[in-house]
């Protein structure tokens, strides 16, 4: 049996995999991805590599598909998850907590526990009106460090009743790639779930 790869490991990996392929990486050609095993599509900045591993969140153990693109200094990754049958609702929004959680400690940006309310009510987690699906969905920023380089994390982690979609952009704190705010906002607002 093999031990189970924790979140570090993965964000870690993917940081410094793409700082360093920072002098040869191409520019932002957007493209739709889609995956059909995944049921979701969504917009990345070039042509992505899959990586498939088994992850903690919180106390739920889970296959992730991530697709990631490295563009000069940041990283750009859609994935997926298949939820636990019948996970309820409340399970789901844990879930998001979790993911949010984890990934703010992978960049050094760990929440203080006295911003913990604060952040809670301003970051609930919420569901789409309009979405058939029931997407639950958190919005995450986050600034600090790994591996010496300053970094900001800006995410949208979503649960549907079946599945968990996380889409992530790591960057320096100081991109010299003219990578932009509405890029970012487009690759967190391009997620669709079929």
């Amino acid at each position: 049996m093999h031990p189970r790869p924790r979140w570090p490991a993965l964000t870690a990996s993917l940081v410094l995999a793409g700082l360093a392929l920072a002098a040869c990486s191409p520019a932002l050609d957007w493209r739709t991805f889609s995956w059909p095993q995944g049921g979701f599509s969504v917009l990345l900045p070039g042509k992505p590599v899959e990586d498939t591993r088994e992850v903690d969140v919180g106390a739920l153990k889970l296959t992730l598909h991530l697709f990631s693109v490295r563009v000069e200094e940041g990283i750009w990754a859609a994935g997926y998850a298949d939820l636990p049958p019948g996970l309820a609702l409340a399970g789901r929004e844990q879930l998001l907590v979790d993911a949010e959680n984890a990934y703010r400690r992978n960049v050094g940006a760990a929440m203080p526990a006295a911003d913990a309310a604060a952040h809670a009510a301003s970051n609930t987690v919420s569901s789409t009106a309009s979405d058939a699906t029931g997407l639950l969905c958190r919005n995450v920023e986050a600034r600090g460090q790994a591996a010496r380089h300053d970094l900001v994390l800006s995410a949208r982690l979503c649960a549907s009743t079946a599945r968990y979609y996380p889409l992530i952009s790591i960057g320096p704190a100081v991109a010299s790639s003219g990578t932009a705010t509405s890029d970012i906002a487009s690759f967190l607002a391009s997620l669709r779930v079929e």
